[in-house]
């Protein structure tokens, strides 16, 4: 008898926009276009479209040509530039379970980082003066700076992490 094996996605890197209503699908809508892709901004919800808008307060919703045929994103959902450049949207509460954010410039909020991707975990705590320091496994803290960090982010991805203890 043949039964499912246990997979895992392979890391890799996407970009992301969240649809956030008209202010953002105008950005939305050109990012796609750059890669050819027509995505329409239509009136009413997924859920309940409508033929035309009436007034500002209708809401709207983005329709997205998949290989799955149309799909459409509501509200706060996520638009997602897959590996072949096709456009995809993911509801936010997936999106939190499936992604994170790279970090690619320095973070200007106070708060935990890590790297992710290697074998050895690094984290990094930023104070709200700008500062940064090193956490070790071992307990031994240190300061470091940005390009300290920063040099290590062509191997290693920096994400923002949950710690209970700001002391750690």
């Amino acid at each position: 008898m043949i039964k499912p094996v246990k997979i895992r996605k392979k890391p890799v890197t996407v970009e992301a926009m969240q649809f956030q209503g008209t202010l953002t699908a105008t950005e939305i809508i050109n990012w796609a276009e750059e890669y050819g892709v027509t995505i329409h901004f239509r009136c009413g919800t997924a859920e309940n479209p409508q033929p035309h808008c009436h007034g500002e307060a209708m809401l709207h919703h983005l329709a997205i040509p998949t290989l799955e045929g149309e799909m459409l994103a509501s509200l706060d959902d996520w638009i997602i530039k897959g590996l072949n450049d096709e456009f995809y949207p993911c509801k936010p509460d997936i999106f939190n379970k499936s992604y994170e954010f790279e970090l690619t410039t320095e973070p200007t909020t106070p708060g935990w980082y890590a790297y992710s991707g290697g074998a050895q975990t690094m984290v990094f705590y930023r104070d709200t003066q700008g500062k940064w320091s090193v956490h070790a496994s071992n307990g031994e803290v240190s300061e470091c700076d940005w390009g300290y960090i920063d040099q290590a982010l062509s191997v290693w991805t920096l994400v923002p992490i949950a710690v209970n203890d700001e002391k750690m």
